[in-house]
């Protein structure tokens, strides 16, 4: 395999403000990166939010691919 073949190409964000009630805020479905590349996706404005979390539903493996997703950095400007 490529080595960006692990970087995520279908994932979702949820927020929740209570840490009980989660809400999908962003939904993403993308092509496969290539090495070295930086992808910026923008959330839509809202919150406060006390958390948030990452769901990472496929990776550019082919299905059933074991080795995980490879994440470099995750930064919220």
């Amino acid at each position: 395999h490529q080595p960006s073949d692990r970087m995520p190409t279908e994932w979702e964000v949820a927020a929740t403000t209570d840490g009980k009630t989660w809400t999908v805020i962003d939904r993403q479905k993308t092509a496969p990166w290539r090495d070295g590349e930086v992808r910026r996706f923008p959330l839509a404005p809202g919150g406060p939010w006390a958390s948030l979390r990452f769901a990472f539903v496929e990776n550019g493996l082919p299905p059933g691919g074991t080795e995980g997703v490879r994440i470099y950095e995750i930064r919220f400007d």
